[in-house]
Order: C-alpha cells, then structure tokens, then sequence
C-alpha cells in the first residue's frame, strides 16, 4: 500500500490459519481497494471492529463471526457476503426496518449472511406489508 494509492483486487487467503487482530484490522483499516476485497482467514476468538468501512464493490469475509449489526449497517458496498455470522433474526429485523427506512438509499444490491438459524417470522416482523418473498430467483435491469 505504500506504492500505490489504491489497489483494485485484494484477497488475503490462508483458509486454515487464524491470523492475529493486528493483520486482519491492516486489512480492514489500511488496504485502500476500489472493487474486490476477499478476506479469508479467520481472525481471533474474539476479534472486534468498530471502526468505518470502505466503499467497496464486493467485500467477502470468509470469517464473520465478529460482525455485528453496526458492523453490517456501517458497510458501503455494492455486494457483501459473509459467512460464519452469529448474527440473530432479530439483527436482520431491525436492518431490514432500517434500510427500508432509509429507501433502500444503501450502495448494496446484493447481500448474503451464512448463519446457522433463521426464523423468517421475527426476520419479517412488522414488514409483511413491506416485504414480498420471492421462491424463485428474479433478474432485474
């Protein structure tokens, strides 16, 4: 990063190793990248982040257990995909009502949360008017 401004594509891989707090924050915080940021590594136990994210056009975190609804709500970009969260139905309820709330304004047009349980009916609470489940996969233009 200190050659060059910005770099376009990052992927950090190491998918067995855990890689220390200060590593996975240099990611976060310091690689100025402009469309693809992939980390794949798990950070620590007990990893936390509260600070601001890039706008990114696709952030995959192959670890997310440490991301929180500030977290999730705080992230500018166009696609997010993160696997491994323990995030709640009752997280996605209120993300939901908040970016329903904001216009859906929000840069992302795709995201995706691997999580081990959902229970749609506290996901969509207060939303049935507001919200169409789709079975079937739609291609919009």
């Amino acid at each position: 990063m200190s050659r060059r401004k910005s770099v376009p594509d990052v992927t950090f891989n190491g998918h067995t190793e855990t890689v220390t707090d200060d590593q996975y924050l240099y990611f976060l915080r310091n690689a100025i990248v402009t469309k693809h940021l992939a980390i794949a590594p798990s950070p620590p136990e007990n990893f936390q982040y509260s600070g601001t994210f890039q706008s990114i056009r696709t952030l995959v975190l192959g670890f997310g257990f440490w991301v929180t609804l500030d977290n999730l709500m705080a992230m500018n970009s166009n696609v997010i995909m993160i696997r491994g969260s323990k995030l709640i139905s009752s997280e996605f309820n209120r993300y939901l009502k908040n970016w329903i709330s904001r216009g859906g304004s929000s840069a992302i047009k795709y995201l995706s949360v691997e999580v081990k349980s959902l229970d749609l009916n506290v996901v969509f609470k207060d939303l049935e008017n507001q919200v169409e489940l789709v079975e079937k996969r739609r291609q919009y233009t």
